[in-house]
């Protein structure tokens, strides 16, 4: 007996369009649901090389100091320093440059302390090219020593330019700062964005425990990374265009995998024989 399957000889099962829209949105719910994880992995990835590129930056501000009786300040820049003076960190950090502790720009690094999305290139001549705008993310603390109180801060990030605040969503809430000690420290940050120590109080708080003293922190030796900009806190802020790019790409081509992995296949009957019909 024939059937009608058989009599169609062909048969054709499912929409291909509605399976893969389902494939579709089953991906976009995984990647709205790794997202938290993957932000998370980051931006301790982040604070490490940031911590790491502090500690490395403080080597070169002990031997400097050794050698010149201050870290980089406008009474170093003389002779062949001359020049390394500024209204930004990169500045004075050029004066390790032309003192010769170090060709590489890459220590100089942290992200979230220039608004400007540029990675080290270590090309440092000419001087215009030298720690150029976005190569470096620390802000730093001039005209201080090693005679200055042990916890004094140092290098900060990241800071964006708007008085002693940081960015809060680069570090997860957190803001990096190494002290003359050269203790490197994770402090937590307010909604505002201002440093807090372990006891409440503010980072930059004059008083009889601050490294301040009663006078308190003068502001015009703060020195922010070149590439200051407007900072509008956000849920997070750790992925650029490219990141959301290659997410589009990624999700596309393993929808389009699973599509042609998984779509309906045309199923072929043999022919009714003679004895069936």
């Amino acid at each position: 007996m024939v059937t009608m399957e058989d009599s169609y000889g062909k048969r054709r099962r499912g929409n291909p369009w509605i399976c893969f829209g389902f494939v579709v949105c089953l991906l976009i719910v995984v990647v709205v649901m790794s997202t938290p994880v993957i932000m998370k992995s980051r931006t301790k990835s982040d604070v490490t090389t940031t911590m790491n590129n502090a500690k490395q930056i403080f080597y070169l501000m002990i031997e400097f100091d050794a050698e010149f009786g201050d870290f980089p300040s406008d009474s170093t820049a003389v002779d062949e320093l001359a020049g390394c003076t500024g209204e930004f960190s990169n500045d004075y950090f050029a004066q390790f440059f032309a003192a010769g502790y170090t060709k590489s720009e890459e220590i100089f690094y942290a992200k979230g302390g220039s608004g400007i999305r540029k990675r080290p290139d270590n090309i440092i001549t000419p001087r215009s090219e030298l720690l150029s705008a976005g190569e470096c993310g620390f802000a730093y603390i001039k005209n201080l020593s090693t005679e200055n109180h042990a916890e004094t801060p140092l290098l900060l990030a990241p800071m964006y330019g708007n008085g002693f605040k940081f960015n809060t969503d680069a570090y997860d809430g957190k803001g990096v700062v190494l002290q003359i000690d050269g203790a490197v420290k994770q402090l937590k940050l307010d909604e505002l964005g201002n440093p807090l120590r372990k006891d409440g109080t503010g980072l930059f708080d004059a008083g009889k425990k601050s490294p301040w003293g009663e006078k308190g922190f003068d502001a015009a030796n703060l020195c922010y990374a070149e590439g200051t900009y407007h900072f509008t806190p956000t849920l997070r802020g750790i992925f650029s265009l490219s990141d959301v790019f290659l997410g589009v790409i990624a999700v596309g081509f393993v929808s389009l995998m699973i599509w042609l992995i998984a779509r309906p296949r045309t199923r072929v009957e043999k022919e009714p024989s003679i004895s069936q019909a």
